[in-house]
């Protein structure tokens, strides 16, 4: 295992999978912090290209606009792709306030949301 920490995320490397956990501090995010750790993120995919990737989002508080989501999913999102990802688990307080989206037309891998950690780290890690 090999973990990376800063004081707006931790990043865990465990067999095939990435773990991305963000702290409570994301509620003193800028934008271009958000960015900023959004292609550390990425470096981390690009080089350890992982078949599961899970996001623990229960202490985000970052407000995510519809200029910096648009531009996650064309910096972020399509390395998803490109690495060939299978899984991807959100892990969040309340999972009535979203729907799983299972593959769809831009996306190659499956996305579920979870209110367990660890079922959701056993879902990406297929066991």
């Amino acid at each position: 295992m090999k973990k990376f920490s800063n004081k707006f995320k931790d990043v865990i490397l465990e067999d095939k999978t990435l773990q991305l956990i963000w702290k409570s501090e994301t509620k003193n995010m800028k934008d271009n912090d958000f960015q900023r750790e959004a292609l550390d993120f990425r470096s981390y995919v690009e080089e350890y290209k992982p078949e599961g990737i899970l996001v623990d989002m229960r202490n985000f508080s970052f407000k995510l606009t519809p200029e910096i989501s648009s531009w996650r999913d064309q910096n972020i999102v399509t390395i998803y792709n490109q690495i060939r990802l299978k899984r991807f688990a959100f892990v969040v307080n309340d999972v009535s306030n979203y729907t799983d989206q299972g593959v769809n037309d831009v996306n190659t891998f499956e996305t579920k949301y979870f209110d367990d950690f660890d079922v959701a780290l056993k879902w990406i890690s297929g066991k």
